[in-house]
C-alpha cells in the first residue's frame, strides 16, 4: 500500500432509518482506516433518522448530512446526491442498516492501492438480524472482463 492514505468518501443513503442509522454509522466511524468523510443523504426521512444523524455529526466531524426535499423512493438518487459531495479518491457504499466489519476499509484500501489494474472491490458478509453471523462460506473469487475498459472486480 502506499505511504499516504487516501481518503475513503463513505456515501450512506437513508430513509426512515431511525432504528439503524446509529450503529451503521459507528461500524463506518469505528474502521482501522480512518482516512473517512461520511455523506448521509436522507431521501426525505418521516421519522428521527436526520435528528440521529445529526446529534453524532456533532460530536464527529467526519460526519455529513445532506437533505432531500422530499421522498423520491430511489436509493440511487440519494446515494448520487451524496457522492456529489465527495471528496475522497475512493467511494464506500453504507446503506443505512447496514453493519461493517471493523477491517472492511482497511482490506479493502489495501487492494485498491497494490494493484493499479483493481478498480473495484466489493465484499459481503452475512448476518441474521441482531449480528448473529450465518455461516455462508466465503469465496475468494476474480471475474475479468473487457467492455470498453478493463475491469477487474474482486470479492474479499
Amino acid at each position: 500500500m502506499s505511504k499516504t492514505s487516501p481518503l475513503i468518501s463513505v456515501i450512506t443513503p437513508v430513509f426512515n432509518c431511525e432504528s439503524t442509522i446509529l450503529q451503521a454509522l459507528k461500524s463506518a466511524l469505528g474502521q482501522t482506516y480512518g482516512n473517512i468523510e461520511v455523506w448521509v443523504h436522507d431521501d426525505g426521512s418521516t421519522d428521527k433518522t436526520t435528528e440521529v444523524v445529526a446529534q453524532l455529526a456533532n460530536t464527529d466531524g467526519r460526519i455529513h448530512l445532506v437533505s432531500g426535499n422530499s421522498h423520491s423512493g430511489l436509493p440511487s438518487i440519494a446515494r448520487n446526491a451524496a457522492a456529489s459531495h465527495a471528496n475522497g479518491k475512493y467511494l464506500a457504499f453504507l446503506d443505512g442498516d447496514d453493519i461493517w466489519t471493523k477491517t472492511k476499509l482497511a482490506r479493502q484500501i489495501s487492494i485498491l492501492e497494490d494493484d493499479s489494474q483493481v478498480a473495484l472491490v466489493h465484499s459481503v458478509d452475512l448476518t441474521e438480524p441482531y449480528g448473529v453471523a450465518l455461516s455462508v462460506p466465503k469465496p475468494k473469487v476474480s471475474i475479468e472482463f473487457e467492455c470498453p475498459f478493463f475491469l477487474s472486480i474482486l470479492t474479499s
